[in-house]
């Protein structure tokens, strides 16, 4: 796991209802493990504050916020594009 992904990992383990143990598996369904539209807003606000970047509208899909890897990839992209 990259730094980016372990840094998320912080991020989304308060907004996971079903996720047990240390390790987000990158590629789990972040809504299998509990991760509803509610708390995405909650996520998308953290991820901007700890990242210090803003997320695009356009990248505002269920996509963006379906795994802890993409996740991670749009962050990075936005962070290297800054």
């Amino acid at each position: 796991m990259n730094d980016t992904q372990n840094r998320l990992q912080d991020v989304l383990r308060p907004h996971l209802k079903f996720h047990e143990g240390d390790t987000i598996d990158p590629n789990a369904d972040l809504g299998d493990l509990g991760l509803d539209s509610l708390s995405t807003i909650t996520v998308l606000l953290d991820v901007e504050d700890e990242f210090a970047v803003e997320i695009p509208e356009e990248l505002l899909e269920d996509d963006t916020f379906s795994t802890l890897a993409m996740l991670a990839d749009v962050v990075d992209k936005i962070r290297a594009e800054g």
